[in-house]
Order: structure tokens, then C-alpha cells, then sequence
């Protein structure tokens, strides 16, 4: 009962989501997307246009001599001069060969020029995920919308050569063995064309069918990907193996299996009710063309050429309209895929962004700050006030799930506050040119992700650098003697990835990587979300107390929830359900005998040095 109602639940759903890509259509109109997608071939390279439309006239020009020469040649043979009659056929032939060359060149044009305009795309796609603001990112809706975009952007692009080549050939074909059938056989043409109507609309309700299948399998497929990355990779088999989790992993891979098979089986049933009824028309259209054509020919009306017109201008007729029936649907579809392409690239970032500009970080200000990732979810941060001056070493601390990390988004501008607001030099955050303040600011996370290229280039992100200040940030690091042990020193490129002699480096040294980079940076805040998570306690206080020193004045932010190792900080927050529950110094929070020194205790042991204040 329970997998009928969900069946029931899940095919609305899939409904819903057909009429909204159908209106989706309508509103933004398909033939002005067509317009648009060639506009925008236009203005990357017009040459692309002009040699998709020379290679539609060129493959209609070769299709509609094969199809005619042989009934030309036979009545030129049988019922003209014999020389004339092979001067034409010579004539035919070569305008055949020519033809078939000259699509052939153009096609290699095409594939040159199709590449270009692919790169330019892709390129204008990456630079706009690039300028996304990071909520956009965390958001699934916008990545779902994005994977769309990125998966199905050829649908779009492919669209010109539809409409260009194989559409526009078709129709000038249909048009063309229109007029000669209506010449040949008024009345075979008449009896063909309500057949056509009826192939085509068997072709549409098995389109649809497919469609309306295709888009019920989409999440079970999804399903199927994942059970399937997780049964092949290398790093789940052990926790697989050790768990004995083989069993409920194949038994979700089976379910997932079998609805897919249903869905397989349901497409398939229907698909084939459409096929006996296509084959039925098929027939019929055999029968009127060819039993036509022969009852014709054996009044003598007709020539033997004229017979074998009638059945190709009529073979052809009817393929024309199936592959233009098949084109548009292709068209629908693409037409889908370039409004949510256009939607993503006309997107305008929601962060406010202000004018004026900003040089230095003298002061910050958290004044009634609340925030909520949406609508819908908890406040994660409840009326959050607290302000950092220039050179001062503020920690927040707090269990896992407090709001730290939320609060440095905050911080990072990644986010607005829901309520209240942030105050930097004492005018809200909000009032400066993002760009200004992201130059101010340097973190460092506590998930490191180092990109395949070299050390240098994770470290400054670019290929070139100030050797004084990028030594420097490896030494205060601590990473300079693992660096110049290296063969090819910061040149040595980053994991195995891309390169079989990449340098596979720890946690700990990844950690240290991301700290020199926010070094190099030279920013005037530092914010360092548990950066020393990948060492053990001792090596991570032992750290802190070399960051200490090297901090030139920079104001810091430090979270961490390990207490002993930040007792160098002027100032802790302790966070606790999105409240700061207690702050103070570190001596000050473990006489209060708060919060703050209830996670002290539990932690304490970890270190075998006293730490100051204990």
C-alpha cells in the first residue's frame, strides 16, 4: 500500500513538473529561443551559419538527385535520344558526386568552427559559476539547476544544426517531392496525405510516452549512479567489508534496479501498441504508393520513370515528415534546456554590493545579528553582538554545531545577516565594494582542498610570485623545509591527479599549504576556522604559539572547539545553540566556571603541558 501511494506521490510530482516545463515553453516562446540561440551563434563566429546553410542545400541537393536520377535516367534511355540520354546521366552523376564532396568539406568546416563556438560556451558558463555567490552554491535547487545547465548545454547547441541541416533540408525535400508527386499523381498525393497525418501523430504520442518515462526514471537513475559509485570505490569496500554492509547496499541497488525495470516494462508495453499501429500505417503507405504506382503503369499512363517517381517522391515524402515530426520534438526540448541556460546566465548576484571603497580593517561589529540559510529552517545564529578591533586575537569556541563556522560565513560576506547588522570602520559591510573587502580578508579552512597544479600556484594562484614574501609564508608555516626537500621545490605539483610524480602531501602539511596561502595574502584579518584539526594537540598548540608570534599586528579570528591551545587569544566567545553563552579571557572564563571551563576539563588531559591560567 505504502509503495502504491508513493507510485502515486511520485508520478504527481512528475506530472507537475511536465507542466511547468510546458509552461516554461509557452512563456518563453520557441521559436524566440531558436532566434536567440542563433543570434548567439551569429556574434561567435557568422561563418558557422553560413556553412550549416550551404551544407543543408548541399545534402537536400545530393538526397533529391538520388532519389530521382534512376527515374530520369531509365525515361531518358527508353523513351530519348541515346546520347542526350547519357549526357544526362553523366551530367546527374557528377552533380551527385560534387554534391557529395562538397557536403563532406563543409561538414569538416562545421566540426572546426562547431568546436570553437562549444569552448566559447563552456567558457562563458565557467565564468559565470565562478561569479556565483556562495550561497547560490550551498543551495541544491541552484546546483540542481546548474548540473542541468552544464549536462544538457549541447541539447541547445545542437539545435542550430537541427534547424540548418537536417530541419531546413527536410522541408525544402518535402516541399520539392510535394510538387512533383502533385505533378505525377494528384491523386496518390491526396491519398498519401492524411496517412502522413496519422504516422506523425503515432510518432508524437510515442515521443511523448518516452518523454513522460524518461522523466520518472531521471531520480531512480540518479539513485542507481551513486549505489553504483559507492559499490566500486576503493575507499567505501573497506567500511563495507568491515561493517558487513554488502547486504543492504545490493539490496538498495536491487530496489532501485527493479523500479527501473518497471518503468523499462510499463514504456516498452505502451511503445509497442504505437509501434503495431506505425507499422499498420507503414503498411497502408506501401500498399497506396506502390499498388498506385504499378495499377498506373499497367494502364499505360505512365512511363516506367514515372512509376519509379511516384514510389520515391513518395517514400521520401513520408520519411520527411517523420524526421521533421522527430526534429521539432528535438527542438521542444532543446528549446527547455537553453531557457534554463539563458535563466542561469542572466543571473544577478544577491549579495548587496556597495560603492565606496575600503582599504583597511580598523574595526568589526556583529550588532543583533540573527541568521537562517532560508525561510523554511531554524535561525542558526540568535542575536549575535561582539566587536573585534584592529590586532586583537579573538577565538570562538564552542561544540560541534554551535553556529562557529556559520558565523565566519557571516564574517566573509558569504552571507547578509537575516536580522541586524555587520559594521566594519563603523559603517555597515554592506555599503563597500565586495571586491575591496574580500582583499582584506584571508581564512583559512579547516577542509583543505588543494587543486592538482603546483605548490606555488596553490599557495599565490598564480605562476608567478614575490620569492621574498612567498619564502616567508612558508617559514612562519613551518613548511619550508619540507618544501625545499622537495626536487622541484614549490614547482612540484600537488597529488597524483594530474601528474604520476605529483606529491601526495598529509593533512597536516595541507593545513600548513592553506596557512601559508593566507600569509602570502598579507590580509588584514585572518580568520582560521579550526586550521590545525589534521595535527594532535600538542603539534596544534605548538603551532599556535609560532602563529602568535609571526602575526605582525594582523587582527585574527580563530575557531576552534579544542580549548587549551587558544589561551593566547585577547578575547573568547563561547557559542553555544547559535548563542555566544559566555566571553571573556581565558583566565576570566575558567573562574566564571561556565561552559567554557566545563569543555576545558574534558579536554585538558589531551596536553601534557599546563596551559596558562590553569
Amino acid at each position: 500500500m505504502k509503495k502504491m501511494l508513493k507510485m502515486k506521490k511520485t508520478d504527481k510530482v512528475n506530472e507537475i513538473k511536465q507542466i511547468k516545463q510546458i509552461k516554461q515553453i509557452k512563456q518563453k516562446g520557441v521559436l524566440r529561443n531558436i532566434i536567440e540561440i542563433i543570434r548567439m551563434e551569429m556574434q561567435i563566429n557568422w561563418k558557422l551559419v553560413l556553412f550549416e546553410i550551404l551544407l543543408s542545400l548541399s545534402q537536400t541537393a545530393e538526397s533529391l538527385t538520388r532519389a530521382l536520377m534512376p527515374a530520369i535516367a531509365v525515361d531518358m534511355l527508353l523513351y530519348s535520344d541515346k546520347g542526350w540520354g547519357f549526357a544526362v546521366v553523366a551530367l546527374l552523376a557528377f552533380t551527385l558526386a560534387a554534391c557529395g564532396f562538397f557536403s563532406k568539406l563543409l561538414m569538416v568546416l562545421l566540426t572546426a568552427y562547431g568546436f570553437q563556438m562549444e569552448n566559447r560556451i563552456c567558457l562563458k558558463l565557467q565564468q559565470k559559476l565562478m561569479e556565483m555567490p556562495y550561497p547560490y552554491s550551498e543551495s541544491a535547487d541552484s546546483l540542481k539547476r546548474y548540473n542541468l545547465v552544464r549536462e544538457k548545454f549541447y541539447e541547445f547547441m545542437d539545435v542550430d544544426y537541427n534547424i540548418f541541416t537536417e530541419l531546413l533540408g527536410a522541408v525544402i525535400g518535402l516541399a520539392v517531392m510535394s510538387g512533383v508527386m502533385a505533378r505525377v499523381s494528384p491523386w496518390l498525393f491526396i491519398c498519401i496525405a492524411p496517412i502522413a497525418f496519422l504516422d506523425w501523430l503515432m510518432e508524437k504520442k510515442s515521443a511523448e510516452h518516452g518523454h513522460r518515462c524518461d522523466l520518472e526514471k531521471e531520480g531512480l537513475l540518479k539513485k542507481k549512479s551513486y549505489l553504483t559509485e559507492i559499490i566500486y570505490e576503493t575507499e567505501n569496500s573497506k567500511e563495507l567489508k568491515m561493517y558487513s554492509a554488502e547486504e543492504m547496499v545490493s539490496g538498495k541497488y536491487e530496489a532501485v534496479s527493479r523500479s527501473l525495470r518497471a518503468i523499462e516494462e510499463k514504456k516498452e508495453r505502451r511503445l509497442c501498441v504505437y509501434k503495431v499501429c506505425s507499422e499498420l500505417i507503414s503498411f497502408l503507405q506501401n500498399a497506396v504508393i506502390y499498388g498506385g504506382a504499378v495499377y498506373r503503369f499497367a494502364l499505360s499512363k505512365v512511363t516506367l520513370g514515372n512509376v519509379y517517381i511516384g514510389i520515391s517522391s513518395g517514400t521520401y515524402l513520408m520519411d520527411s515528415v517523420r524526421q521533421i515530426m522527430g526534429l521539432l520534438g528535438d527542438i521542444n526540448r532543446a528549446s527547455l534546456y537553453y531557457t534554463e541556460f539563458e535563466e542561469f546566465m542572466n543571473w544577478e548576484p544577491g549579495t548587496a554590493c556597495g560603492t565606496e571603497p575600503i582599504d583597511r580593517l580598523d574595526s568589526i561589529e556583529f550588532r543583533n545579528v540573527s541568521f537562517r540559510y532560508s525561510k523554511d529552517t531554524d535561525y542558526v545564529l540568535k542575536d549575535i553582538s561582539f566587536t573585534v578591533k584592529k590586532g586583537e586575537k579573538i577565538a570562538l569556541v564552542g561544540d560541534n554545531g554551535a553556529g562557529k563556522s556559520t558565523l565566519t560565513k557571516l564574517l566573509f560576506r558569504l552571507y547578509d545577516p537575516t536580522e541586524g547588522t555587520i559594521y566594519v570602520n563603523g559603517r555597515d559591510v554592506r555599503e563597500y565594494r565586495y571586491e575591496d573587502f574580500v582583499k582584506l580578508v584571508a581564512p583559512v579552512f579547516q577542509s583543505v582542498r588543494l587543486m592538482g597544479y603546483s605548490v606555488l600556484e596553490n599557495i599565490v594562484f598564480r605562476e608567478e610570485a614575490d620569492g621574498r614574501r612567498l619564502e616567508e609564508s612558508l617559514e612562519k608555516a613551518k613548511l619550508s623545509e619540507r618544501i625545499k626537500g622537495l626536487k622541484k621545490g614549490v614547482c612540484s605539483i600537488v597529488s597524483k591527479e594530474l601528474a604520476e610524480d605529483g606529491i601526495e602531501f598529509s593533512g597536516g602539511e595541507e593545513q600548513k599549504i592553506a596557512l601559508a596561502r593566507a600569509l602570502y595574502k598579507e590580509a588584514s584579518l585572518l580568520v582560521l576556522d579550526e586550521p590545525m584539526s589534521a595535527l594532535d594537540p600538542m603539534a596544534e598548540r605548538e603551532m599556535y604559539r609560532i602563529f602568535e608570534r609571526q602575526l605582525d599586528g594582523k587582527t585574527l579570528v580563530l575557531v576552534s572547539h579544542r580549548i587549551p591551545g587558544i589561551a593566547f587569544c585577547d578575547h573568547i566567545l563561547v557559542m553555544e545553540g547559535g548563542w555566544i553563552v559566555e566571553a571573556g579571557t581565558h583566565e576570566e572564563l575558567l573562574r566564571a566556571g561556565g561552559k567554557y571551563f566545563e569543555m576545558f576539563q574534558k579536554q585538558s588531559f589531551y596536553y601534557t603541558e599546563p596551559c596558562a591560567g590553569q
